[in-house]
């Protein structure tokens, strides 16, 4: 969690977008309640199609989403090297006139000493506005697939083909390198994702109709959850 001011980074909006991957949503109202920023990406005013992360993740291709396939062949396999996912098609997704090519290419899982690490490969990554927000959701992926695996949480691995800053940002990137932050904030231990399902209705209800307060009593028996809800009051 980034605590530099002049990088603006919102955990509630790194929230809005983890809930928005992990429904599977494409759409584009949703994601807009947190950013407008999304409807650049949109072609028609309504769909997100390349970077839909989420949907490609947990949408089910045939019995099965390619989560669901890469948590069972590393429980068969601890020592599997095919637990990959892939976020982006070459015959659909790379268009020379395309609003939105996805930035990541895939996401291998792979466990080694009993913990999971995971590689993330980006054909191209912003460094200022896109980066923050890729680690934050692709840790919390790697966070999730530890405990329904039953095995400690690993390394993270970021690998990226362009990581590049755009010429309007660099007097931003500069005040964000002379800003020395003297605390820092570490998102808490996830002991399980069992209750992922209720924090996701109450973003849900959240969003589409603004009542907080009556919501008190819907906040789940984790701590670790409830703190996470808690973001959304302040919102």
């Amino acid at each position: 969690c980034i605590v530099n001011s002049k990088r603006k980074w919102k955990l509630n909006l790194a929230l809005g977008e983890f809930a928005w991957h992990m429904r599977a949503s494409d759409d584009l109202d949703f994601i807009k309640y947190y950013t407008n920023q999304w409807s650049k990406f949109s072609a028609d005013g309504k769909k997100i199609t390349g970077s839909c992360y989420g949907q490609k993740i947990f949408r089910k291709e045939g019995q099965s989403s390619q989560w669901e396939r890469l948590i069972q062949i590393l429980k068969n396999d601890k020592h599997s090297r095919r637990a990959i996912i892939t976020l982006i098609d070459s015959s659909t997704d790379i268009e020379a006139f395309s609003v939105d090519v996805p930035c990541t290419s895939s996401l291998q899982f792979i466990i080694r000493n009993n913990r999971l690490d995971l590689v993330t490969y980006m054909r191209s990554n912003d460094a200022i506005m896109g980066l923050p927000y890729d680690l934050f959701l692709f840790t919390m992926l790697q966070e999730l697939a530890a405990n329904e695996l039953q095995v400690d949480i690993g390394v993270y691995y970021h690998m990226v083909g362009s990581m590049h800053i755009y010429s309007e940002q660099l007097i931003m990137a500069e005040e964000i390198l002379a800003e020395r932050p003297n605390s820092f904030f570490l998102m808490p231990e996830m002991m399980s994702g069992s209750e992922l399902s209720n924090f996701l209705t109450y973003e849900q209800v959240i969003r589409t109709t603004n009542k907080i307060m009556q919501l008190d009593n819907a906040a789940t028996e984790s701590t670790y959850w409830n703190d996470l809800l808690d973001v959304y009051k302040i919102k």
